[in-house]
């Protein structure tokens, strides 16, 4: 099975740390941002116990890029989504959600397509359609 359900479970609490630190990087961590690693938590598997315990220590838990495509699409868009869960989208977040992408090993303009898809669509869910048009044009 592959997406979140197959990470293990040192990489779920790393990409939770990961989501922690984007929360934070715009020195506001808002409540939508709290619900929305809540929910990623969840899917993942993580209890609240978990998440207490990496909250209190995030850089117990290093980011180690996966080599699966997959794996790595599903984390960038935790962080895109992440980015927009508070309704506006910050400089500090647009720079880490890039260079988060950057590490995962997307290209440059594929990252910035998609952070601008994003911000039309801020008031509203983004049609997957759209996403995947955007992601297509950078696949082999």
């Amino acid at each position: 099975m592959r997406g979140p359900f197959s990470f293990t479970k040192e990489k779920k609490q790393a990409i939770i740390a990961l989501l922690l630190k984007m929360a934070g990087v715009d020195k506001h961590f808002d409540d939508a941002e709290e619900k929305y690693i809540q929910e990623i938590a969840v899917q993942m598997d993580l209890d609240k116990e978990d998440l207490i315990t990496i909250r209190q220590t995030p850089t117990n838990y290093p980011f180690i890029v996966p080599k699966d495509e997959h794996e790595r699409m599903t984390i960038l868009y935790y962080v895109l989504f992440l980015m927009r869960a508070d309704g506006k989208i910050q400089t500090s977040e647009e720079t880490l959600c890039y260079r988060v992408g950057l590490r995962l090993g997307f290209n440059h303009s594929m990252i910035m397509d998609m952070i601008a898809v994003l911000k039309c669509y801020m008031k509203e869910d983004v049609p997957p359609e759209i996403m995947l048009k955007h992601v297509r044009k950078y696949l082999n």
